[in-house]
């Protein structure tokens, strides 16, 4: 009988256990789904609310140019200027994540002459509030001359920009580093053909040059530096003698770090704020460097693409375009060319010419010199192919800063009469 008993209470006991272990995991997994339902809804209201974020807007930059976003056909468009003179646009579309507690969104960008190498970069400030908040917009293709940033009140800069100016005071050049040019340096280098100082087009184009003044910092010698541009004259900056702040502008102390600039001797450099009276008497809305005692020669930021507005290319201008021409696009490629000797021959769009000849890709084609085939009947040649600033690798006695052609045989080191150019 005791035995029963017990083998009951036994039965009962484990019963007893089994319901509370089943209710216990019953309630873990009811907590659980619980917490990760309300977290996914909490992630799902952020990101939609993050993916409505409307950044459509004015902006301004540091320097007072002005920019645009809109929102069209499910993408946004921003135009701005690059320069005071010269505007530009692209469109691109947000991704947004949160990067210490501001929403942040960088994609690439597409601008309007089909340049897809640069990002754009949203950020919305959640602990900059006034009435709205501070969104900034930062474009960029990894070249710091090339940087762009906005913002959607002055306020954003004026902030930053005092903190940078104070900054000076202590040697610290961050908010002037840049690359620096004027008009008549521009226009110097326009009236060469952009070959002045020994640089083809391209180079200027590119920006690939030593000819503008520059400051920078080096990095692994933790120090500012000045170069002069096209006198090759480079400054370091002397820390034993910081900025002083004069009227708003700043005197900067240097002194020679190579033999053209005279070693150790000491060079003053005048940075001048923007929308600052400079010494010369001259206020603008670009940053602006300033050196000389008599003969002050001034520099503002350097702009972008600064070339266009002197270049009014026609049509015996137009330069070549290799990669379209050899994949079978002639349309650069047309129009009349004359050589020194008075030979002339018409190219048409589709690759005919007005002597009954006809253009085709030349498969086996030079690799130091593009060509292309050309034929009448049975005869035929090569058609080399020179755009502006590529020169003849076997000796050139060309003009090259046009586009050019040579008809052959054999094509290498060709008389200056053999070239070809458009009429």
């Amino acid at each position: 009988m005791v035995g029963n008993n017990r083998k009951t209470h036994l039965k009962l006991f484990l019963v007893f256990v089994g319901v509370l272990i089943f209710g216990l995991l019953s309630y873990f997994f009811v907590l659980r789904s619980f917490f990760q339902n309300s977290s996914g809804a909490e992630n799902q209201a952020v990101s939609q609310t993050m993916n409505k974020n409307n950044i459509a807007g004015d902006y301004v930059s540091s320097d007072g140019n002005s920019a645009t976003i809109t929102l069209e056909n499910n993408q946004w468009k921003i135009e701005y200027q690059t320069s005071p003179d010269t505007k530009a646009s692209a469109t691109f579309k947000t991704e947004w994540r949160m990067e210490k507690n501001n929403q942040v969104s960088t994609t690439k960008m597409e601008k309007s002459d089909g340049y897809k190498d640069f990002t754009i970069s949203i950020k919305i400030f959640s602990d900059k509030k006034e009435d709205k908040p501070v969104v900034t917009v930062t474009m960029s293709d990894g070249n710091p001359n090339h940087e762009m940033i906005f913002a959607n009140t002055e306020k954003y800069f004026k902030t930053s920009k005092q903190e940078s100016e104070d900054a000076i005071l202590g040697g610290d050049l961050s908010a002037f580093a840049g690359t620096y040019s004027n008009d008549d340096l521009e226009k110097s280098i326009a009236d060469s053909g952009f070959t002045l100082y020994g640089y083809v087009p391209e180079d200027y184009y590119q920006n690939k040059t030593s000819v503008f003044p520059n400051i920078s910092k080096n990095k692994e010698a933790n120090e500012w530096k000045f170069w002069s541009g096209a006198s090759h004259a480079n400054y370091k900056l002397n820390t034993a003698k910081l900025p002083q702040k004069i009227n708003d502008y700043y005197e900067v102390y240097f002194v020679g770090a190579n033999s053209i600039a005279i070693e150790e001797q000491e060079f003053i450099l005048t940075l001048v704020p923007e929308n600052v009276v400079g010494p010369d008497g001259i206020t603008t809305k670009e940053k602006r460097l300033i050196y000389g005692l008599s003969n002050q020669i001034s520099y503002r930021t350097y702009h972008d693409k600064w070339w266009e507005r002197y270049q009014t290319v026609s049509e015996n201008e137009k330069d070549l375009n290799i990669a379209a021409i050899l994949s079978g696009d002639f349309s650069t490629l047309a129009g009349t060319w004359v050589n020194g000797e008075g030979a002339e021959i018409v190219i048409n769009s589709d690759g005919t010419t007005n002597r009954g000849e006809t253009l085709s890709i030349n498969s086996t084609s030079n690799p130091k010199l593009p060509t292309l085939n050309i034929r009448s009947g049975n005869s035929g040649a090569l058609l080399a192919l020179f755009k502006k600033g590529f020169t003849n690798p076997y000796g050139d006695y060309s003009d090259s800063s046009k586009p050019r052609l040579v008809i052959g045989q054999n094509i290498g080191a060709v008389p200056e009469q053999s070239y070809f150019y458009r009429k």
